[in-house]
């Protein structure tokens, strides 16, 4: 698991009345991915650019992992203008 995802994580805990341990590592992240609108070998033109934030939860439950959960948001991104 640390392997893939890092180090960089939530943790959250629940204990079950049948005495299960339970643990939820969530990963969060961002990134900016350009839409082009057109493109002639490695040159391209960028109409917009869209921000996908992301989130991964992974339940592990008696030191094995149950389930995973993944979310992934997108919006276009406008930059900050400056002042």
């Amino acid at each position: 698991m640390l392997r893939v995802f890092g180090s960089d994580y939530e943790e959250y805990r629940q204990e079950h009345l049948s005495g299960d341990a339970r643990r939820i590592l969530r990963y969060r992240g961002e990134r900016r991915v350009p839409h082009r609108s057109w493109r002639v070998g490695k040159l391209s033109r960028v109409d917009h650019w869209d921000m996908e934030t992301y989130e991964v939860d992974v339940e592990i439950q008696n030191d094995r992992v149950a389930d995973v959960q993944a979310r992934v948001r997108r919006a276009r991104w406008e930059p900050a203008s400056p002042n």
